[in-house]
Parts: structure tokens; sequence; C-alpha cells
């Protein structure tokens, strides 16, 4: 149960921009593995976040 949501909240903000970078980085073959592994954990940690923000009621469209 996520009791302060602002850190959540605040560590999502961030990672959004994270993969606003990444999707206009060119991929090729010297950082094609690193781009995507990035993007991966990203997307993964920012769905559990949400998932648990949305269970403790924390979670809104804002």
């Amino acid at each position: 149960m996520i009791f302060e949501s602002h850190p959540w909240k605040q560590q999502l903000l961030r990672d959004a921009g994270s993969l606003k970078r990444i999707s206009k980085t060119p991929l090729n073959k010297g950082n094609e593995s690193f781009l995507l592994t990035r993007l991966e954990r990203l997307i993964f940690l920012g769905a559990y976040s949400m998932r648990k923000l949305d269970e403790s009621g924390k979670l809104s469209a804002d």
C-alpha cells in the first residue's frame, strides 16, 4: 500500500520524460540493446507504480 503518493507520482513524471527522449533517439547497433532494455524497465516499473497507486486510491487522470 502506498501512503505517500507524491514521490511515486514525481518518478512517473520523470520516467515519462525519459520515455519521450528515448522515443526520439535513433536506434543503431551500438545503443539498441541499452535503449530497449531501458524502455522495457521504464514501462514495467511505470505500470507497477500506476497499479499500486490505483489500488491505494491515489491515482488520478492528472
